[in-house]
């Protein structure tokens, strides 16, 4: 019959777990990473560390976005 809808079940076999990381960051900066204004050719650094505190291997990513302002007087 076309047209006809047909319901399948299909059995979902999960483990779900607790992904435990811990992320620090520099003294006096724990809200996130800030380099504040650098200028050209002007070297910056920050440190951000992360564990893995829980039982299972873990993958992260991270994106480094670029927010460029410039004002010309």
């Amino acid at each position: 019959m076309p047209g006809a809808i047909k319901n399948q079940s299909i059995p979902v076999f999960v483990e779900p777990y607790d992904i435990v990381l811990d992320m620090t960051f520099q003294k006096g900066n724990d809200r996130g990473i800030d380099f504040g204004n650098v200028r050209v050719n002007q070297e910056a650094k920050q440190i951000c560390t992360l564990k893995n505190k829980g039982k299972r291997e873990i993958r992260y990513k991270y994106d480094v976005i670029i927010n460029v302002s410039i004002d010309f007087i």
